[in-house]
């Protein structure tokens, strides 16, 4: 099955997972439950994952043959901020207001 398809197939998945992150945000570096939340997705789909640092999932997808390698690094923070905006999300959490930063790095090694 080609990417493409498999994401589209996957679509309403992919968007229940980031409607679920945004829905309940916790602060840098207490993101103990966006932590749990990965590492549960990451088991569903056989992948073993492990804790580093305080917050973080390190998971390694090993494919079926030699060659290149991908490398993606995500970053995920919610950072509390003093003024409220209008926002399509609700957030569940009792947080005064935030922002989502998500930062997703790829690196391809040849």
């Amino acid at each position: 099955m080609d990417t493409k398809q498999r994401a589209n197939e996957m679509k309403e998945e992919l968007i229940e997972w980031r409607r679920h992150i945004h829905q309940n945000p916790e602060l840098g570096f207490e993101e103990v439950e966006t932590q749990k939340f990965v590492e549960e997705t990451l088991k569903q789909f056989g992948i073993p994952s492990k804790r580093v640092a305080k917050t973080g999932v390190i998971a390694t997808i090993q494919g079926n043959s030699d060659g290149k390698t991908v490398a993606l690094r995500l970053i995920w923070m919610h950072c509390q901020y003093k003024k409220t905006i209008n926002s399509y999300h609700i957030v569940l959490k009792d947080l005064e207001s935030h922002i989502c930063v998500v930062m997703m790095h790829i690196l391809r090694c040849f």
